[in-house]
């Protein structure tokens, strides 16, 4: 299996882990599925700077609750977490920055979350492709200047938690939350909500993705596969040392 157990990156997400979902005001938030979990396994360091881990995708929720404790799957869709974090800013007049997917995608993403949402104060928004570190740095320097409440950014597992984390070590104080592909899907999509209602009441949202995306069909049959022997591994080396 591997020469060295990573019984540590159990306890590290134990420590983080966000079960039920909390709207924070302050912190940076990453979601973890069974692929990104292989990443940030090998990676450890894209989870240092985050403060909380939560689960998006129902087989490791249902694995983390055997192993850690109850844990409700969360992600940042409209399945879950992004209309009660909208819709609170929409509340308290608070305001967001939205950096992530492709310049033509993200363009379409806020015309329609700004049709869904008219009272949403959206102040910023660019894609996720910096072409050097000067570029993201003037980004974060536009988020800290224009003192942003909520960063959503969309980046692919590890880069976005890297933006996030660079925000927090540059002193903005504010709540942020990765949010993988969210930004490309609602722009794709002709109804603004990506999973069909009985996709999602069925737990079909894998298959779905695979339908609408036959590029992800690796990471769900192989990238999955290997998931559970790692993980299995990990929980045994975990509940020995602790």
């Amino acid at each position: 299996m591997e020469s060295q157990p990573k019984a540590s990156f159990l306890a590290q997400i134990d420590k983080k882990l966000l079960s039920e979902f909390k709207g924070i005001r302050r912190g940076t938030v990453t979601f973890l599925n069974p692929y990104s979990y292989l990443v940030a396994r090998k990676n450890p360091q894209y989870l240092d700077s985050i403060d909380y881990i939560a689960i998006d995708g129902s087989l490791l929720a249902k694995f983390l609750t055997f192993t850690l404790r109850k844990v409700d799957r969360l992600s940042f869709d409209f399945t879950s977490m992004a209309n009660q974090v909208f819709s609170s800013l929409e509340n308290s007049g608070g305001s967001i920055y939205f950096v992530g997917s492709t310049n033509s995608s993200i363009k379409i993403f806020i015309r329609k979350i700004a049709h869904m949402y008219p009272d949403l104060r959206i102040v910023g928004y660019r894609d996720g492709y910096f072409s050097d570190q000067n570029e993201m740095a003037l980004c974060i320097d536009d988020i800290i200047h224009k003192n942003v409440d909520v960063v959503i950014a969309g980046m692919g597992t590890g880069l976005q938690e890297q933006f996030l984390s660079l925000l927090k070590t540059e002193g903005w104080p504010g709540a942020g939350y990765t949010c993988g592909g969210f930004i490309h899907q609602i722009a794709s999509t002709s109804n603004a909500r990506y999973y069909p209602d009985w996709v999602n009441n069925y737990g079909l949202r894998w298959a779905y993705r695979i339908y609408d995306e036959p590029k992800l069909i690796k990471r769900y049959l192989v990238d999955y596969g290997t998931f559970l022997p790692v993980f299995i591994w990990d929980a045994i080396c975990y509940k020995l040392k602790s």
